[in-house]
């Protein structure tokens, strides 16, 4: 069934675990991520990037996501990832998505507020959540590229979430979106500070590689309630792709390659559900 980040987030941060928000692009990737969550009986969030809608269209994504959750019992968030494009935005909105993110993390404080406010008050006109975002991630995936980290300021973080309104807030605390690069540290006393400082659900970008668990662990329980996870599944389905073919060099039949990448994929979901701390909450 689906849901919106408002559903789900205030109840996680409040019991100590996160939602895992998961992107996907197509068929396989969709069902690999609510299998597993099925599986474990988890809330759990589907989002696509602007590069997804373009890989595959925003209507025909709407359509696969709403499908799929019209079968299974568990919560399940269509959500716009790194949105930059208000058009887009409202019009994913309008389409089904149940969620959006806009990133005016680039913008200027005031810019940011203003832009991100307008779009929440169209989103919740049409019962749909929206995340913001303060501080800038570094790293590159999916189109979104910074060179440096600049991160979220507490006092900043208050003000940003009492004049947008928005249901959620990602914050820039040391993580880079995709591989992991040597300068990458979660700064767990800064998500504490941000934490006593705003009471809405925080996000974290850029957790997917090279972060320990024990330090995920102590995010959460510092008020992260979604984690984003995009470059452990590229991982998982590419390894696998590259192993199924070096092991059947004359399979033809892609079924059985993007079975293999599901699998893959499903598999990997699981662990960060597991580990998220979400599990059994749905």
């Amino acid at each position: 069934m689906l849901a919106t980040l408002h559903d789900l987030l205030p109840r996680a941060r409040k019991n100590g675990y996160a939602v895992g928000a998961f992107n996907i692009s197509n068929l396989e990737s969709a069902q690999a991520v609510l299998d597993a969550a099925v599986e474990l009986r988890a809330p759990v969030i589907l989002q696509t990037s602007q590069q997804a809608i373009a890989y595959a269209g925003l209507f025909e994504l709407v359509a696969l996501v709403t499908s799929l959750a019209s079968r299974v019992r568990i919560p399940v968030v269509l959500h716009f990832d790194h949105g930059r494009d208000i058009s887009l935005l409202r019009a994913a909105a309008k389409a089904g998505y149940t969620s959006l993110m806009f990133d005016g993390s680039r913008l200027p404080f005031r810019e940011n507020v203003q832009k991100t406010r307008m779009l929440a008050k169209f989103a919740h006109g049409l019962g749909v959540s929206i995340e913001g975002e303060l501080g800038v991630i570094a790293g590159q995936e999916d189109g979104i590229r910074a060179r440096e980290h600049l991160l979220t300021d507490p006092d900043e973080a208050q003000r940003f979430a009492e004049l947008t309104r928005v249901d959620a807030l990602a914050i820039s605390v040391g993580l880079a979106h995709g591989r992991q690069v040597l300068r990458e540290h979660l700064n767990v006393a800064r998500v504490r500070d941000i934490g006593r400082a705003v009471s809405l659900p925080l996000v974290l970008h850029g957790a997917s590689e090279g972060v320990a668990d024990a330090v995920l662990k102590k995010s959460i329980a510092a008020g992260i309630a979604k984690i984003n996870i995009d470059t452990s599944l590229r991982i998982s389905c590419n390894t696998a792709a590259r192993r199924f073919l070096k092991k059947h060099p004359k399979s033809y039949n892609p079924r059985e390659l993007f079975g293999a990448c599901r699998d893959a994929m499903r598999i990997t979901t699981g662990r960060y559900l597991r580990l998220f701390g979400s599990a059994y909450q749905a």
